[in-house]
């Protein structure tokens, strides 16, 4: 009988320890993420993807990261499915050089400004993503760069926002020898 209670206990303890690591780890949370058509309503009425593309976040420069690395309030979360609504990543726990340059930046002077449309580290290098500058397929890498820049300076609101000096930067930049030379393949031409 203290054999089956000593088994069954060990059993219990052993089950319950698999299911906490179960939780922390990037298996649990790929159960869902993975599912392409998973959104999630934000509060302004725009639909988000939810989905994250496990094969690509493996090869990023994070992929060796656990989730909770970075979504830190999901330390410890065991009940599934978590919270709609979790914390905004902070890079700078990592990154607090690179978030001191961008602070003192001009779009880190927008967003302490309190300018919606101020770009954050997701606005240029993705989420799940990220790639080295110097991969061919950054969204960073100088050949990128005027492309990922332009997601946000060729759209034709950006022409009245307060923030912007000079409203057709983009057009400007593609039009003029430096923007011909990175559409050459020109590795030295100058980059956003």
């Amino acid at each position: 009988h203290k054999l089956k209670v000593v088994l069954g206990l060990t059993f219990f303890l052993l089950f319950s320890f698999s299911t906490l690591l179960s939780a922390q780890d990037n298996e649990t949370c790929v159960e869902c993420h993975s599912d392409d058509t998973l959104e999630k309503t934000l509060a302004d009425g725009t639909i988000k993807s939810m989905f994250v593309n496990d094969s690509l976040f493996k090869k990023s420069a994070h992929g060796d990261l656990e989730c909770i690395s970075c979504h830190t309030d999901l330390e410890g979360f065991e009940d599934f499915p978590h919270e709609e609504n979790l914390n905004k990543v902070d890079c700078s726990t990592c990154h607090e050089d690179v978030n001191n340059d961008y602070m003192s930046s001009l779009h880190g002077k927008a967003l302490k400004g309190g300018n919606p449309r101020a770009p954050t580290c997701v606005s240029c290098h993705t989420s799940h993503n990220i790639l080295s500058e110097k991969d061919p397929n950054s969204t960073t890498h100088p050949r990128n760069l005027p492309n990922t820049c332009a997601a946000c300076h060729s759209q034709y609101t950006i022409t009245t926002d307060p923030d912007v000096r000079i409203a057709n930067s983009f057009v400007q930049y593609k039009e003029g020898v430096h923007g011909q030379g990175i559409e050459k393949g020109v590795n030295i031409a100058a980059s956003c």
